[in-house]
């Protein structure tokens, strides 16, 4: 349990990270938003793969 409050600690964390780094570099919320949003999107891609492996891995 402490694990996956970590990761979501993490998760949000990195998240506000690229919103801060990109709304700092073109000071344009908007964009900032659509990078964060495309960047978690991409984690959330990872993380299921992730699962999908480990879980094809469990069954192999």
């Amino acid at each position: 349990m402490m694990n996956r409050k970590r990761v979501y600690l993490g998760g949000i964390t990195l998240m506000a990270l690229i919103w801060l780094f990109s709304f700092l570099t073109r000071k344009d919320a908007l964009w900032a938003g659509q990078a964060m949003t495309w960047s978690a999107l991409v984690m959330l891609a990872v993380a299921l793969a992730g699962l999908v492996v480990k879980d094809g891995m469990e069954k192999s």
